[in-house]
């Protein structure tokens, strides 16, 4: 079978391309091989794409790439013809292909979860069962990132930006995300396009303080908001702002700019068509801190995640408010999803502190338009 001889040739033997025209003295008329009829893997996606799932733009450029492989490997069988042991082959086959195994497990669990959809169970009805449920990609746990020691956070703070509101001219920097999106993500844990795609619709006053919505939905083609996404559905969260945040003057200017009519609590930040939020802000992070003399590689925006999550765990909150706060996924020890009341958050997660930073309050409401 063709996939079977493409995935050997990728292993390193040597695979003759056979001569597909026959001798005039066989005597006989060539017939030319049809393949099996049946449903593609494409009809499945094409299905998903419009479905009540209403998968945001990245989620669907991505299985689409993950489909693109599916049918370079199997020569575009039909699905019904898979057998458990071309999953196995696939699978093999994409860590040939991809850098990481992170990559190359994703794409399976694509073309997967598509072929889940095709069973009678999945709603579709063109399979019995998926053929190649049981295999799966390992991915080997390589922690690279590290949190932030206290030496580089005095570093990266300080500077006119934090010190006294001066904003950076670059485009990529988004205006007032460039002082308040690194805070967030220091207080919060939270991933950059998780808080560079935020609307004010997104913050809330409940009495106490101030409330974050996390969450993925639609965007508005009448006041021209995004859809916003997360990464996973335990990040989906509701969470306390934290009170140094509004101690610097969050509030006022989350309040500042929903009175200047915005929907976008970052008005100024870039956003491509289909990609993350915090794409474009990404490229001005990594200037920024370099020029703050921060310049180890893996010393990055994200791993504000990890310094939350150890800064909290090492204040004594457990691992299951950890997880929610930041919208990890469970350690184990706990349900990430376990429901705590915003006073109780607030409390805990007022446990997080970095006393090596002594920042001043630089913004009293300013024109944010």
């Amino acid at each position: 079978m063709a996939w079977r001889a493409r995935a050997a040739r990728d292993s390193g033997e040597v695979i003759q391309t056979p001569d597909r025209s026959l001798p005039s003295s066989v005597g006989r008329p060539v017939v030319a091989l049809t393949p099996t009829a049946g449903h593609k893997l494409r009809d499945v996606f094409n299905r998903w794409k419009v479905s009540g799932d209403n998968p945001s733009a990245g989620t669907i450029r991505k299985k689409e790439i993950a489909v693109r492989l599916y049918e370079q490997f199997t020569g575009d069988a039909p699905i019904e013809s898979l057998t458990p042991e071309m999953g196995d082959a696939f699978a093999g086959w994409l860590l040939t292909r991809c850098k990481a195994e992170k990559t190359a497990k994703d794409h399976l669990d694509a073309v997967k979860s598509l072929l889940n959809r095709a069973t009678k169970q999945g709603g579709l009805g063109w399979l019995p069962e998926n053929p190649w449920q049981a295999w799966r990609v390992k991915v080997r746990k390589v922690n690279t990132r590290k949190p932030w020691c206290a030496e580089d956070l005095v570093k990266l703070f300080d500077s006119p930006l934090f010190r006294s509101y001066e904003l950076p001219s670059s485009p990529s920097a988004g205006g007032a995300a460039a002082y308040w999106v690194p805070l967030l993500g220091l207080f919060t844990g939270a991933r950059q396009s998780e808080l560079c795609q935020l609307r004010t619709a997104d913050i809330e006053a409940d009495g106490e303080g101030l409330v974050l919505f996390i969450t993925s939905e639609r965007g508005d083609e009448e006041d021209g908001t995004d859809a916003t996404s997360t990464k996973t559905e335990v990040s989906k969260r509701r969470i306390p702002v934290h009170p140094e945040l509004l101690r610097l003057g969050f509030g006022d200017y989350w309040e500042d700019v929903r009175r200047a009519g915005h929907k976008l609590l970052f008005p100024a930040v870039q956003r491509a068509a289909g990609r993350p939020a915090g794409e474009y802000f990404s490229d001005w992070f990594l200037i920024y801190r370099r020029a703050q003399g921060i310049t180890k590689r893996w010393v990055d925006f994200h791993a504000f995640r990890h310094t939350a999550s150890t800064r909290l765990t090492d204040a004594g909150v457990s691992d299951t408010v950890v997880d929610y706060l930041t919208g990890h996924a469970s350690s184990g020890r706990g349900s990430a999803r376990t429901y705590k009341h915003m006073q109780e958050l607030r409390g805990l997660q007022a446990k997080l502190a970095y006393p090596e930073l002594r920042l001043p309050r630089v913004y009293y409401g300013r024109d944010e338009a």
